[in-house]
């Protein structure tokens, strides 16, 4: 669903650049602009959200996806499938109003504190 690159820019806006830069791969060049390969969905989920104005009553809008992302692990820590540079994660993501947290309340137990981590209250 998402391409295996984005503009370095979008990693940027989100911060994962800064946060995770030391397990991204490194810029490759395009036309003269700097892109990445993707080392996780969420950016381009939310941008694809993004792209069309939605109304509170098309809440919950729910995209999920088998994407392939790439991960610069360090050279040492790489052992059987715990660690590899790129793989296929089932990823999902919900976008919902925070007053009306129902789809999280449908997807079951979540890790504890999560709820609250999230700003909702289940």
């Amino acid at each position: 669903m998402t391409p295996h690159v984005a503009s370095e820019e979008l990693y940027k806006t989100s911060g994962h650049l800064q946060n995770y830069s030391d397990l991204m791969y490194g810029a490759m060049d395009i036309e003269g602009n700097p892109f990445r390969a993707k080392p996780m969905n969420c950016p381009n989920h939310i941008m694809i959200f993004k792209s069309k104005l939605h109304s509170y009553k098309e809440l919950p809008i729910r995209f999920a996806e088998y994407g392939t992302v790439y991960r610069f692990e360090r050279s040492g820590v790489l052992h059987g499938l715990m660690r590899v540079r790129g793989f296929t994660q089932d990823d999902a993501h919900i976008f919902c109003r925070a007053r009306r947290p129902d789809p999280i309340r449908d997807l079951g137990p979540v890790g504890p504190g999560q709820d609250r981590l999230h700003g909702f209250r289940l």
